[in-house]
């Protein structure tokens, strides 16, 4: 079991009866820390009479003992007499307040299990401690450093120790006054006997460590510990998912430590058909997906709470507690094999959450999430093997222009397509991981995936100069009955055609960007052709936005009825022009494979005669314009309307153009 007593403390209650076992554990520990200080103590005092050249090295036993402070390792060396008999022990002080410390923690355990005894016990610890006060108070920060190796200590007055007073500390001696190295002795004592109390009734199931259980909870425990052993590999070598089940009056608890956080825990409670969970994290958003990992159980969670502890190394936490009645004996040990089953999923979550938010959107980074636990990959295979290093090391694999510095993943394969790659990676980290596979063979299977993904996202030049050109026809048909429903008013009607336009022409952005950089790999002559169609839709976009201004702003205003059928008229040969555009595409394409040239001309000279009408429209608009009565304000609108659909059409006859120019260089190179 982790070290989890201090949130098991916080939350109080029964649970705190499953700290017993720790705290055995923990005591036995401490005993061994309060017998090195003690023989620290006592190993100092020879050496300040001998002064011996050579002297008693502790250093191996405090590594056993669990103390990390080497500065300890000096105070033999240190240690010298003082005036009167009195004995100079570096940092003895501190020595003496640990010892205490440390036995006041084996006392633990016996204040569950035997408080009576406990309570004498504390009583006579209480004694020893008054009598050590006068030598325990801290040293000045000036004076507390140790004195070099070998040199005797000229600590402060707190270093120094009256003659007799280590060796009555120390004294095993029944005859005599009490010692603390006697109370030691005795709580050491009832310690090993509630070490043989509890044998009788400890047990192990699995992995998880047991005590007092009556037979029907060993198959609940088995449950448990079946969905938690179905999972545990994800983990891989990371510490956690330590398990304590004890029945405690009417209920079964069982506590699982999960991870290596203080407050990271949760608590199964089983009573009378009744499964209470309580769950307690430092990441609110893990507290969240905790709860969709049981989704399929009918769980009533109750609101989430906020708590603060200074006894915890992480002083916030949250709090989430959720009942589940579940009567059927069968169900019952299915819920818990399926709680077990998912804590896993709960180690370096946040880890992986922060290192995938790197390359998706935060939704998308918890759907991936939330689909690796379903398939039982996890994602602890990803982490072990360089997690966001792993895609860096991917993407350099792609064509030089591909990828741009600080460009999001998506932008590359799209967000759907980026969801499903990092699926992938998931899935491969956890299959290389299991093979023990070498990381040098997952990234060449990761870059050779993403490549893939990449070239069928990009596709050829002329397939999306084809979409671009399919975008441009649909943009101009509704762009067209727009026009017409400014005098015709259907309701909504000229807002949803403008929503749809600007979205195709955020599409075209998105197809000519990725043209750019092919360019950046190798030449790609229908580029210029992609932008001049580009710059028409950029046209129509912002005729959309006038038309729309016309049908909403000015309601009820009577627009002169030639300007408005002249702009009827051009839309009707912006829509001719985008579909003879898009025919010249095709033909051209058919062209380079080996077809005639004249059907691609003709379709070009068609595109050049739309947009000699077209001239012919603005030179009668600009007539009728300077004719009509009426609102300035309605006139001038339908003018700039007029002018961007101009626009349009010569953008897309200078494209047929380009078309034309780059047909002849194909046909010269034909027939060289």
């Amino acid at each position: 079991m982790a070290e989890k007593g201090k949130i098991l403390e916080v939350l109080g209650g029964n649970k705190a009866d499953l700290l017993l076992m720790e705290k055995v554990r923990r005591a036995l520990q401490a005993n061994e820390r309060v017998k090195y200080l003690l023989s620290l103590l006592q190993l100092s005092v020879t050496q300040a009479h001998s002064q011996a050249s050579d002297p008693d090295d502790l250093s191996v036993e405090r590594r056993r003992a669990g103390i990390e402070d080497a500065e300890l390792d000096r105070v033999i060396s240190g240690a010298a007499l003082s005036t009167g008999g009195a004995v100079e022990i570096p940092v003895s002080g501190r020595i003496i307040a640990m010892a205490l410390d440390e036995t006041d923690r084996m006392c633990a355990p016996l204040r569950i299990a035997r408080p009576a005894e406990a309570q004498e016990l504390s009583r006579r610890l209480e004694a020893a401690a008054l009598s050590c006060s006068p030598y325990t108070a801290a040293a000045p920060a000036a004076e507390a450093g140790m004195p070099p190796p070998g040199e005797p200590g000229r600590g402060a007055p707190e270093h120094v120790l009256p003659a007799g007073f280590v060796p009555r500390l120390t004294s095993a001696d029944r005859r005599g006054p009490d010692s603390l190295h006697l109370v030691v002795m005795d709580v050491h004592k009832a310690l090993n006997g509630l070490i043989a109390e509890l044998g009788g009734r400890r047990d192990r199931i699995g992995a998880a460590e047991t005590l007092g259980l009556v037979p029907e909870d060993r198959r609940l425990v088995e449950a448990f510990m079946a969905g938690l052993e179905s999972t545990s590999h994800l983990k891989g070598s990371h510490p956690g998912l330590g398990t304590t089940a004890m029945r405690v009056g009417a209920k079964l608890l069982i506590q699982n430590d999960i991870g290596e956080t203080d407050a990271h825990v949760v608590l199964v409670e089983i009573e009378d058909g009744r499964i209470e969970i309580t769950y307690t994290d430092v990441h609110d958003k893990r507290v969240e997906f905790f709860t969709e990992l049981l989704g399929d159980l009918s769980v009533k969670w109750k609101k989430t709470e906020s708590r603060t502890s200074k006894a915890l190394s992480e002083s916030a936490f949250f709090l989430l507690r959720g009942i589940l009645q579940v009567n059927d004996p069968e169900r019952m040990a299915a819920s818990l094999k399926m709680i077990g089953a998912s804590l896993v999923f709960l180690i370096d979550w946040n880890k992986a959450r922060k290192r995938l938010r790197t390359f998706l959107r935060g939704a998308d980074v918890l759907e991936v999430l939330k689909w690796s636990s379903r398939e039982r990959l996890g994602h602890m295979a990803f982490i072990t093997y360089g997690d966001e290093e792993l895609i860096y090391e991917a993407l350099e694999a792609l064509p030089r222009g591909t990828v741009r510095l600080g460009e999001p993943l998506s932008e590359i394969l799209g967000r759907k397509s980026s969801v499903e790659f990092m699926k992938e990676v998931l899935r491969l980290c956890r299959e290389c991981l299991d093979r023990k596979e070498p990381r040098i063979l997952l990234v060449d299977r990761l870059r050779c995936l993403l490549l893939a993904r990449a070239q069928r996202r990009g596709g050829s030049a002329d397939e999306m100069l084809l979409e671009l050109g399919s975008l441009g026809v649909e943009a101009s048909i509704t762009f067209r009955d727009a026009i017409r429903a400014v005098t015709r008013p259907v309701a909504g009607l000229v807002t949803r055609a403008h929503a749809r336009i600007c979205a195709w022409e955020e599409r075209a952005d998105d197809r000519l960007n990725r043209m750019r950089k092919l360019h950046l790999k190798e030449p790609q002559p229908l580029l210029p052709v992609a932008e001049k169609l580009d710059d028409a839709l950029d046209s129509l976009e912002d005729a959309g936005d006038l038309a729309q201004v016309l049908s909403e702003r000015l309601k009820g205003e009577k627009l002169p009825e030639e300007m408005v059928r002249l702009v009827e008229e051009q839309s009707e040969l912006a829509l001719e022009s985008a579909q003879l555009f898009l025919r010249s595409l095709y033909r051209y394409r058919e062209l380079l494979r080996g077809g005639l040239g004249e059907p691609l001309f003709a379709s070009i000279n068609e595109l050049k005669q739309a947009e000699q009408r077209a001239d012919t429209v603005k030179r009668s608009f600009r007539w009728k314009f300077l004719e009509a009565p009426g609102n300035a304000k309605s006139h001038l609108a339908l003018r700039e309307l007029h002018e961007r659909i101009e626009e349009a059409i010569n953008s897309l006859c200078r494209g047929g153009f380009l078309i034309h120019d780059l047909a002849y260089a194909a046909m010269e190179q034909r027939h060289g």
